[in-house]
């Protein structure tokens, strides 16, 4: 149980929750918040990366962070209307 409380994990799970609210953001139109939501995760991604080496950890991002980036691939975009 305390290696889900590591940082690494919990970057994870931060921007596992960011998706849902990522593509409600581009659906209605705010871009600047998407924008900024998706920055965050790219930062999260990165960090949670270089803490798990730096403390040597052996964290579930490493599972999950490719299922994370896959996620934020595929966030539905807005389609212009024929």
């Amino acid at each position: 149980m305390n290696e889900l409380r590591a940082t690494p994990n919990q970057l994870t799970f931060l921007r596992l929750c960011v998706i849902p609210f990522l593509a409600l953001a581009v659906l209605d139109g705010h871009y600047r918040t998407a924008f900024a939501l998706f920055a965050l995760a790219g930062i999260s991604d990165g960090l949670d990366g270089l803490l798990a080496r730096i403390l040597k950890q052996r964290t579930i991002s490493a599972v999950s962070g490719p299922g994370c980036r896959q996620a934020f691939a595929q966030y539905p975009l807005p389609r212009p209307a024929p």
